[in-house]
């Protein structure tokens, strides 16, 4: 997932070292990870140049998968997060009674016993 930041970082910003700083890392690390990256997918996805980085057509392509991973992943990430959370208050929590999201006719044999 860092190759994937770093490549829309840099997708955006278009400059080595405005993305670098942005990452938080050196220069010759964000050019090390987008050489990996595009290794890894087997195209050129960034033209460098003196004055800069454009994307190929398949860097925008590739941009586009990207953004969307990226969002997925982020998504998938939180939603695992909150239902872990969900998971362990009710673990700690033995006697606070229903919860929201369970059906209150599910307990109703459980509470009109005589």
């Amino acid at each position: 997932m860092t190759r994937l930041r770093s490549f829309v970082r840099l997708a955006e910003e278009l400059h080595f070292g405005r993305a670098a700083k942005l990452l938080h890392i050196t220069q010759p690390a964000l050019s090390q990870q987008i050489a990996r990256l595009e290794k890894d997918v087997d195209t050129v996805l960034l033209l460098r140049g003196n004055r800069g980085v454009s994307l190929t057509p398949a860097g925008r392509v590739f941009l586009r998968g990207a953004r969307a991973a990226l969002q997925l992943m982020d998504e998938t990430t939180l939603a695992a997060r909150q239902r872990a959370s969900r998971a362990e208050s009710r673990r700690l929590c033995t006697t606070c009674g229903p919860r929201p999201d369970e059906p209150y006719d599910l307990l109703l044999p459980l509470t009109s016993r005589p």
